[in-house]
């Protein structure tokens, strides 16, 4: 055999052996923590419907984002680690059993069921990002939100929630409850502001 050829063999054998012995990175998923909600006591009478946030193109896909801080303008994605589903219907079925929990109405409900409702909820999701520090990072949730109600006696609210919180951790399973904690401040808060608007 001529030189040349064995020297490719060998090549060969070694980069073959380098692929078989390096682990090949696994998909993970990611659900939403399950909202722990305090008590409301029927902020709004009748049945309430909760529609899915629009958003960008970008954050309906399911890859978790993040953005340097160097870079604040870049928005990357993870390659192996994804949400169960896409963010804004994540945050709808998380929404929605936060408000039953609270008490906010009698029922709530998805929008669509075929029930008809006495007041709407809707609104868009503009970040749901991790933001990379040097020794640290936090995630950014911003959520455009609006209740409407049929009984034209009360007023209506569209308001702009946006929640910056430390991540206890350099997992995203750490991110992830970051995120968590971070909705479930945004509900608090609109619930309050909702609350404020029955008031006589």
């Amino acid at each position: 055999m001529k030189p040349i050829g064995v020297f490719s063999l060998l090549v060969t054998v070694l980069v073959s052996a380098c692929v078989s012995t390096t682990p090949v990175p696994e998909d993970s998923f990611y659900r939403l923590p399950e909202p722990a909600a305090a008590q409301a006591s029927a902020v709004v009478p009748g049945t309430v419907a909760v529609a899915s946030l629009r958003s960008d193109s970008l954050h309906r896909e399911r890859a978790i984002l993040y953005v340097d801080s160097q870079k604040p303008l870049q928005i990357k994605r993870y390659h192996y680690h994804f949400w169960m589903d896409s963010p804004p219907k994540l945050i709808q079925e998380n929404f929605l059993a936060f408000l039953r929990k609270a008490g906010f109405a009698d029922h709530v409900v998805r929008t669509g069921q075929g029930r008809l409702s006495d007041h709407v909820i809707k609104g868009r999701l503009n970040r749901f990002e991790r933001l990379i520090e040097e020794n640290a990072s936090q995630v950014i949730v911003s959520v455009e939100l609006e209740y409407a109600s049929k009984n034209t006696r009360l007023p209506g609210l569209r308001k702009q929630y946006q929640i910056i919180r430390n991540v206890n951790g350099p997992s995203i399973h750490n991110a992830v409850e970051a995120f968590g904690l971070a909705l479930s401040e945004i509900y608090e808060n609109f619930i309050s502001d909702v609350a404020n608007l029955a008031k006589p």
